[in-house]
């Protein structure tokens, strides 16, 4: 994230908040791994470790109540498979454009 904000004009910036808390919906706390802001977009990246699918259908009904909530976009990550910093400064280059799509 900060190599893309590094990238980025001054007027055109992003701002990044890495592990915020909020309360969700019910009230139930949520810390995503980072809140970014673009272009009067609101988006959250959760990078997971490859977990049961169990734990996807809670993933899609905590996005439900994410984007009720304002968050234009989620991506979640996941860990493994990337190596290399020129494959997760893709994944965030789209994630930056998926939200300011959203606009």
């Amino acid at each position: 994230m900060k190599r893309a904000q590094a990238q980025l004009p001054q007027d055109s910036t992003i701002a990044v908040f890495p592990l915020p808390r909020g309360w969700l919906g019910s009230g139930s706390v949520w810390v995503p791994d980072f809140i970014v802001t673009a272009s009067g977009q609101v988006g959250a990246i959760e990078v997971d470790d490859l977990h049961p699918h169990e734990q996807f259908a809670a993933d899609a009904a905590f996005d439900r109540l994410w984007r009720s909530s304002g968050i234009a976009h989620i991506e979640r990550i996941l860990l493994k498979g990337f190596s290399a910093d020129c494959e997760v400064d893709a994944l965030v280059r789209q994630f930056l454009a998926r939200l300011r799509e959203h606009h």
